[in-house]
């Protein structure tokens, strides 16, 4: 392991996301990374009531975890999954959808899926059945 890297990444990560690696992800995380994670939360200021606070919040979402016990990350952001949904698999990430896929989703996610630069949702939503159409740029 680059403690040098870690250190790096660290700094130029969320305190979300570090919050999250130091509660939800710590058991998959090595002793010295979470070390550096913990230190670089301190010098943003984040309190152990706040972590505790944060940690508190994942579990009352829920998680998902894999057979092995690691957690299911999002498809689309590094927050743990909460659902699990078919989704279409599209060509270019927008075009035409190719392919049902199984996506899993963090909370954000499941309300609201991403889109790309012209506001078209980047997927194509089974369950509700919605497609978006597209609108021509001028």
């Amino acid at each position: 392991m680059n403690l040098a890297r870690v250190r790096e990444d660290a700094r130029r990560t969320s305190t979300e996301n570090l919050l999250d690696r130091v509660t939800v992800y710590r058991a998959e995380t090595e002793r010295e990374a979470v070390d550096i994670f913990e230190s670089e939360l301190e010098a943003r200021g984040v309190t152990s009531a706040e972590i505790e606070a944060h940690a508190a919040m994942r579990e009352k979402d829920g998680f998902l975890r894999h057979e092995d016990g690691s957690v299911v990350r999002c498809n689309y952001c590094p927050r743990p999954a909460t659902e699990h949904k078919w989704k279409w698999h599209r060509l270019w990430g927008w075009f035409l959808p190719m392919i049902p896929r199984y996506a899993h989703l963090c909370k954000e996610h499941d309300e609201q899926l991403p889109t790309d630069a012209y506001g078209r949702a980047m997927h194509y939503d089974m369950a509700q059945e919605v497609r978006h159409e597209d609108t021509a740029v001028e």
